[in-house]
């Protein structure tokens, strides 16, 4: 196979993409938005538009919302591999808190980052393409054998189904073009997969494989559904996304002690998303194993006292009324909330927690008042049947007597066979009888892209081994780059494409694979932590101009004759 030849990627150019990338990081696409989503997909399909209309692509939009820019059919050889870019314009919501108070939906520019929501998840990915784009309708680099996606829904949650499954429909239908055999038809999903080392050189990893997902919602008592969770044999895959107490809100909880959210501390949590984090970082798994267990500390990690509560926050409180409830130990949390219902994908990794003095005062006052002192004449006879018992009164009867029923999502993320994990479900069932429910699809429907074994039997790993060997080479400074093949240790498009494919299209013909331009979650130079989902998301400048080149030239190895790239 001949070698790609690298293609040199100047300071102004790089600049390009970064001005890409800070506009469509300054455009607010939180995935539960419509309008929001639907403005960022307007945004890339007028730069296509101008771009490569000119030149006979056709631009356009499917049923689901997605863009697809394909070049003419006469410009497409289906006797050769073909090769889709493809990238997600949506995001998780962010709160200005955890940007400093800055808008995270205004890029920030700072000598080593962009900062904002999504500058790496996975805006960074469509960047590459608008501009790959640009500089195509330049001159300055080849047509490729396939085209450009850009996918509406990759973080949509249990009420928004992800739209990718839309491109294997089109796929299947042959509104796509696809490869006649026995060449196959690639999707790099552009999603983060660059990670930075202390030493400075990049890691690029190829994600060939995606683990299962499968999102449960199960009810029950705090300490119960610790338990449970802590029974199953592979509790660390099992990620808790969010919890809130099944019939109380967290504006009336707060009301009914007469508190205001400037009582809450507030702790962060590392790492980034709750799917991805380890579950010993995951402050709502923290709170779930004290509840099982009965004991520890609810304010580890305290990060500043007197914060506002956030859109989207944990608030916990003990039960504990040992020592007055000021300094002495915890018992289980009374409420959680982290997330909703509805907007699961809306996981802080803030975490507020209520100061157990205030907590204390509100428990021993319910508790007097239940005793027939002061207000608590109200409450007594309410008990009697006059009139239902304050809300104040039940929390507290609640806090101290056991276990408010909370509502937890839970989400699978392995690779054990789906027999061993509907026997872990089985399990869940029979500590929390009839209150596991599966959300969204049936567990076939979650089961994940296995598609290494297609992957390594391809052309693929020739091509992205090429890439970086050219670079490497022309550099003058071999290993400066690197290649990792892994599981992915999330979900991206490449899942969900997958799941949506006929089986006889699986592998054979289409194989999906993650690489991207984005960068998971690290620390810069100052210690600050740079979360993908989470506080002070930034794309570190340096980082992508080292790895820009690579995608370049992977790219460019589709190219076709004409262009002497040969794959």
């Amino acid at each position: 196979m001949k070698r790609p030849r690298p293609v040199a990627v100047s300071d102004a150019s790089f600049s390009a993409y970064l001005a890409h990338l800070s506009a469509l990081v300054s455009i607010r696409t939180v995935t539960s938005d419509a309008h929001a989503t639907a403005a960022g997909i307007e945004h890339c399909r007028k730069a296509l538009v101008a771009l490569l209309e000119p030149f006979g692509w056709r631009v356009s939009t499917d049923v689901e919302g997605n863009l697809r820019c394909e070049p003419r059919s006469d410009a497409i050889d289906p006797s050769r591999p073909l090769l889709w870019l493809c990238a997600h314009i949506d995001t998780v919501d962010a709160d200005p808190v955890d940007f400093g108070g800055h808008d995270p939906f205004s890029c920030r520019e700072t000598q080593s980052h962009l900062v904002g929501r999504g500058t790496n998840d996975c805006k960074a990915g469509v960047a590459f393409m608008l501009w790959y784009a640009e500089q195509l309708a330049a001159g300055a680099l080849p047509a490729f054998n396939g085209g450009f996606l850009v996918t509406r829904y990759e973080e949509a949650g249990s009420h928004q189904p992800r739209s990718a499954t839309a491109f294997a429909r089109s796929l299947a239908s042959g509104e796509l073009q696809l490869a006649e055999a026995p060449h196959k038809t690639f999707f790099m999903i552009l999603e983060n997969t660059v990670r930075l080392r202390p030493a400075g050189a990049a890691e690029i990893g190829v994600y060939d494989r995606e683990r299962h997902s499968v999102s449960l919602r199960c009810k029950g008592g705090l300490a119960a559904l610790g338990s449970a969770l802590l029974a199953l044999e592979d509790h660390v895959e099992w990620k808790t996304v969010s919890i809130w107490p099944t019939n109380v809100s967290e504006d009336a909880a707060l009301g009914a002690f007469g508190l205001a959210g400037s009582a809450l501390r507030v702790l962060a949590q590392e790492g980034g998303h709750s799917c991805t984090v380890r579950n010993a970082d995951n402050h709502v798994w923290r709170q779930l194993v004290r509840a099982a267990v009965g004991g520890g500390s609810a304010g580890d990690g305290d990060n500043g006292a007197g914060a506002a509560l956030p859109v989207s926050t944990v608030l916990a409180w003990s039960s504990s009324l040992t020592d007055g409830g000021a300094g002495g130990s915890d018992a289980a949390p009374g409420l959680l909330w982290s997330g909703s219902e509805a907007q699961p994908t809306r996981v802080s990794s803030r975490v507020a927690v209520l100061p157990r003095e205030a907590v204390a005062k509100a428990v021993v006052r319910s508790v007097a008042d239940r005793a027939g002192g002061g207000r608590g004449r109200e409450d007594r006879a309410a008990t009697e049947g006059c009139k239902p018992p304050s809300l104040a009164a039940q929390l507290s009867a609640a806090a101290l007597g056991g276990d408010v029923e909370h509502t937890l999502l839970l989400n699978y993320r392995g690779l054990r066979p789906l027999r061993e994990v509907r026997a872990q479900i089985a399990q869940l069932e029979a500590a929390l009888p009839s209150a596991v429910h599966l959300v969204g699809d049936d567990l076939e429907g979650g089961a994940g892209a296995q598609q290494a074994c297609f992957v390594a039997s391809s052309s693929l790993p020739r091509v992205l081994e090429a890439a970086i060997d050219g670079i490497n080479d022309a550099a003058a400074n071999e290993g400066t780059l690197t290649l990792k093949y892994e599981p992915n240790p999330g979900r991206s498009d490449a899942s969900h494409l997958w799941r949506g494919l006929p089986e006889e299209l699986r592998g054979e013909r289409v194989v999906p694979f993650t690489c991207g331009p984005g960068h998971r979650s690290h620390r810069d130079a100052e210690g600050t932590m740079r979360k993908t989902h989470g506080p002070n998301e930034g794309f570190h400048k340096a980082a992508g101009r080292q790895v820009l080149p690579f995608f370049v030239a992977a790219v460019a190895a589709f190219a076709l004759p004409d262009h002497t790239y040969d794959m």
